[in-house]
C-alpha cells in the first residue's frame, strides 16, 4: 500500500473520530426541574403526572420531580419566586407577586362546581347567605377566584355573610356528604378524579350560577367585570352516578371555566422550554389516554387572553423556528472541516519531510559516485581494485533500484542524474581494464 493511501486512510478515520467525539461533547447535559402541582387526586398533580411521563419519555435527559404539599396556585406562585421549584401549573388569573413568569402553555379549563346536599333548599349563590361554603385553601387559585365570585354578587365574605371553610376538594367533598357544609364551589377539570369520586356516590346535586340560559346571563357578567374567565355549560350526566344509569347534573349547568397553564421563570433556557412544549404537544393524545384534562391541550390558542407573556423558547416551537440543516450542523461541520485542514497541514508537513530526506539519500549516492569516478580517472588504478569497484557500483544499483521500488527514493531527475552517473562509471572502469590489459 502506497503512503498516500494509508495516509488517507488515516485521515478519513481520524475526522471520523473527531466528528463522533464533537458530538458525544455536544449531547444535551442531564435537565433536572421541579414542578409545583397540588394535592394527590387534584387535576393539578394528575396533569402534572402526565407531562413528568411524556417529557421523559420523549427526552431521557429531562426530569421533572413533582410536588405534593402545595395547595394550589397561590402557594405554587410563591415556590417559583423563592426558586424552589422551575414550573409550576396555575390558574390563568394567579397573581405573579413579582416573578418574571412566562407561559409554556395553557393546559386544561378548570370549570366552577356548585355543589349542594342532595336534600339542600339552596337553589342559587344569593342563598348561601348565612351557610357554611367549602371555598378551598386559603392559598389556592380555587380560593382566590371563588373569592371573586361571590364578591361580584354580593355575598361578602368580609361581611360575614357566609362561613367560609378552607379544605381541599377531597375535605370539602366530605364534609359536604357529612352535613357539616352546606355548600362547596370547587373549581376543578372536568371529571377530574377527586370530584368524580364525590359526585359518583349519589349524595349532591349541581347548582347553575346563572338563573337562565342564553347571551347575557348572570355569567356573562362575571366574566365581564373579571375577564381571565369564560362561559362555560356542564353537560347533563357528564358524571357517572352508582345505581343512576343518567348521572349528574341532570340539567345543562350554567357555570363559567379558567384556563390552568403551565408557566416557568424566564430563565428556563430557551431549548429546555422548546423540549417541553413540544414533548406535550406531540404526545398529547397519548396523554389524553391516562390523563383526561389534556383533552383541552392545543398549541392553537388565543395568546392575549393568557396572563403571562409566552416564554421565547415555547414561542419558538409555536412559530416553527427551527434552524435549516446548514446552522443546525454548522459547528460540527466547522470542527470537522478545521479537523481535515489541520491533519492536511500535518500531512504536507510529512510529506515534505520524507522528500527531503528521500532527496539526502540520492544526494549521498552522488557523493560516493563522484569518489569512485575520481579514482577512476586516476593513472595510478589498479587492476584487481578495477574488480573491486564494479562490484560496488552493481551494488550500489541493486540498493537504489530497491529503494525506488520502496518509495524510500524518487522517480525523478535526481534518479535519472544518478544513473547517467553510474553509466559513466561503468564506462570508465570498461576503458580502464582494457588499457590495463
Amino acid at each position: 500500500m502506497q503512503w498516500r493511501q494509508f495516509f488517507f486512510i488515516v485521515v478519513g478515520a481520524a475526522s471520523i473520530a473527531g466528528l463522533l467525539f464533537f458530538l458525544q461533547a455536544q449531547k444535551p447535559a442531564p435537565v433536572e426541574l421541579v414542578l409545583a402541582t397540588g394535592p394527590i387526586g387534584g387535576a393539578f398533580h394528575s396533569m402534572g403526572e402526565g407531562i413528568a411521563e411524556y417529557v421523559k419519555r420523549s427526552n431521557p435527559n429531562i426530569t421533572i420531580h413533582l410536588t405534593t404539599d402545595s395547595v394550589g396556585s397561590t402557594e405554587n406562585m410563591s415556590r417559583l419566586k423563592d426558586g424552589s421549584v422551575d414550573l409550576a401549573i396555575v390558574q390563568n388569573d394567579t397573581q405573579p407577586d413579582g416573578v418574571d413568569a412566562h407561559t409554556l402553555i395553557p393546559l386544561h379549563r378548570a370549570v366552577c362546581h356548585f355543589l349542594v346536599p342532595q336534600d339542600s333548599d339552596i337553589q342559587d349563590i344569593y342563598d348561601l347567605r348565612g351557610k357554611t361554603v367549602g371555598v378551598g385553601n386559603e392559598n389556592s387559585g380555587n380560593y382566590h377566584l371563588v373569592h371573586e365570585l361571590l364578591s361580584h354578587f354580593g355575598v361578602l365574605e368580609e361581611e360575614h355573610e357566609f362561613v367560609p371553610l378552607y379544605e381541599t376538594v377531597p375535605a370539602c367533598g366530605s364534609k359536604l356528604e357529612e352535613g357539616d357544609v352546606d355548600a362547596a364551589l370547587v373549581v376543578t377539570a372536568i371529571t377530574s378524579q377527586s370530584l368524580t369520586n364525590l359526585v359518583k356516590r349519589g349524595n349532591v346535586r349541581y347548582v347553575s350560577l346563572a338563573n337562565r340560559s342564553g347571551e347575557g346571563n348572570e355569567v356573562d357578567g362575571f366574566a365581564v367585570t373579571y375577564p381571565y374567565v369564560e362561559r362555560f355549560t356542564i353537560p347533563m350526566y357528564v358524571y357517572p352516578v352508582h345505581d343512576d344509569r343518567h348521572g349528574r347534573p341532570q340539567e345543562p349547568c350554567e357555570s363559567f371555566a379558567i384556563r390552568s397553564t403551565l408557566i416557568c421563570r424566564s430563565d428556563l433556557p430557551d431549548d429546555v422550554a422548546h423540549t417541553i412544549v413540544e414533548s406535550i404537544v406531540t404526545n398529547q393524545a397519548a396523554l389524553m389516554r391516562d390523563h383526561r384534562e389534556a383533552r383541552d391541550i392545543s398549541e392553537h390558542f388565543d395568546a392575549s387572553e393568557i396572563q403571562f407573556p409566552i416564554h421565547h423558547g415555547a414561542m419558538a416551537y409555536y412559530q416553527r423556528q427551527r434552524p435549516g440543516m446548514l446552522e443546525r450542523y454548522a459547528e460540527p461541520m466547522a470542527f470537522l472541516l478545521s479537523l481535515f485542514l489541520a491533519l492536511c497541514g500535518f500531512a504536507a508537513g510529512v510529506s515534505k519531510w520524507l522528500t527531503v530526506r528521500k532527496k539526502n539519500r540520492i544526494d549521498e549516492y552522488y557523493k560516493r559516485l563522484d569518489v569512485l569516478l575520481t579514482e577512476l580517472n586516476s593513472p595510478n588504478v589498479k587492476k584487481d581494485r578495477l574488480d573491486t569497484i564494479e562490484a560496488e557500483l552493481m551494488e550500489m544499483r541493486h540498493k537504489a533500484v530497491s529503494e525506488l521500488v520502496n518509495e524510500k527514493l524518487l522517480a525523478d531527475d535526481s534518479f535519472q542524474i544518478f544513473q547517467s552517473l553510474l553509466t559513466d562509471c561503468l564506462h570508465k572502469l570498461e576503458l580502464d581494464r582494457q588499457s590495463l590489459n
